[in-house]
Formats: structure tokens, sequence, C-alpha cells
């Protein structure tokens, strides 16, 4: 029967999405980070309608549902896993280790390369929500609330139409766009601001906010094909909006 080579490749290709049964496998909120355990701050979600890529499918899909994953390391512009360590095994050869082995989620402990029917079979059934995941944890019932509201305005729902009227139209500058292009600014206007008031006003640290709310609109409007102009420090009303070039949505090229 094959075994695992330890080749670190399915770490190096992306953190695992949680699963319901991974509840238990959290370190709890309140008390000191586990080295062991993976917490909030290690973890960002895929918001509903975010472009993600569908592992068992090997596609690019926006997310019917949201999903919670083993975020990357800090300032790490890929998707390897945070908890992927070089060790030694027994001939002192480096193989690919895991900082939280023995409480690894469900995707790390059905994937087996030389078959993969067990992880496709969970991949997409019974997936952990930000909610479960707070109330798991023991984190603030307050939190919860923040995610309807800054989702109320942020939702990709309401983001990709913006986006696509903003994409080259057939009048350039026409009314429509420049609607849309507002709309869309003053809607990352809000999810910057919101993130603020959420670590000043909230005294939720930085390090929650891709759990709590997501990567932000600034980071996820390369799937549009835009990019956003930086305004400068402290502002935001002179944030502005640039075509960056090819940009895929939903399975169609947004540009020609």
């Amino acid at each position: 029967m094959p075994t695992c080579t330890r080749c670190g490749k399915c770490c190096q290709l992306g953190g695992a999405v949680l699963h319901l049964e991974d509840l238990t496998l959290l370190a709890r909120f309140a008390e000191d980070k586990e080295p062991t355990k993976a917490g909030l701050a290690d973890l960002v979600t895929l918001r509903k309608g975010e472009l993600a890529r569908d592992d068992v499918a090997g596609t690019l899909l926006p997310l019917e549902e949201e999903c919670v994953k083993i975020a990357p390391p800090a300032g790490d512009a890929g998707w390897t896993c945070r908890f992927l360590q070089d060790v030694e095994d027994e001939t002192g050869k480096l193989v690919a280790g895991c900082r939280i082995y023995a409480h690894r989620p469900a995707q790390c402990r059905a994937l087996d390369c030389s078959d993969t029917r067990a992880i496709s079979a969970l991949y997409a059934t019974n997936r952990a929500t930000r909610t479960a995941l707070l109330h798991a944890v023991g984190a603030p019932e307050e939190w919860s609330q923040l995610i309807l509201a800054h989702e109320e305005t942020c939702a990709f729902a309401r983001v990709a139409p913006l986006a696509r009227l903003v994409l080259p139209p057939l009048n350039p500058g026409s009314p429509s766009e420049q609607e849309a292009t507002e709309a869309l600014l003053e809607t990352i206007r809000y999810d910057i601001s919101f993130r603020t008031l959420c670590v000043e006003r909230g005294n939720i640290s930085p390090s929650f906010l891709p759990f709590l709310l997501g990567r932000p609109l600034t980071e996820t409007l390369d799937m549009f094909g835009l990019t956003v102009r930086p305004a400068l420090p402290g502002q935001t009303a002179g944030l502005s909006l640039v075509r960056k070039g090819q940009g895929v949505y939903g399975g169609l090229a947004l540009f020609d």
C-alpha cells in the first residue's frame, strides 16, 4: 500500500478548508494560544461569491457558500499552509512536517495522493461557517453581528455587478460606468473604515480580521481585473480604480 512520502506538495497548494468535525480541534479563544492547535488568527475566510480554486474540479469558481481555511503565513503571497515546516526523519533527511499534526483538519487526515476518493467525498460537505467557529472557540457573541453588518454592504453579490459595469464599456465614461465606479469605491471605503473601527473601537486584533471579515476588497478586486490606487496615508477619499488587465470571474474572461 502506498505511503506518504512527506513531500509537502499538498501543504504548498493551500491550507485546508475547515469542516464541522474540525471545531473541536481549534484553540479556545479566551485561553493562551496553544502552539499545537490552530486559532482564529490562523484562519482566513473566503466569502460567498469570492473566486476560489476548486481542487477537486481543478478550476476557479465563485463560492456558493463561504469557507474558512488555514491561512498562509503572514506576508506570503501564495497559499502555502502556515503550519508546514521542515523536519528531519529518522535518516536525517529533511521532510515535510506539520506543527499541528495531532490536531490537523479533516481534509488533511483524508488526503491520500494515491487515492483521492476520501477527500473528494469530504471536500464540499459540512463546511464550517464563521458563526459556527466563533461559537466553538467561545469568541464574543457580538462578532457574529459584525459579520452580518459587513456583508450587508460588502457582499460579493453587490460587488461583482458593480465591477462588471466598471470594466471597459461600449461607451467609456458613460453615466452607468461613472455611477458604478463611485458605488464600488464607496463600498471599498466602507470596507476599509469598517476594519479600522473593529480594531480601534472594537478592540479586535488585526490578526483576527482575515477570519472575521475575509480578505479586504482591495486584495480581491484583482479577480475582476481591477486594482485600487491608494489614497494618501490615513485617507480613503482619494482612492481610485485602475484596470490592470485580464480578469476572470465565474469562468468568463472579463476582458477580450
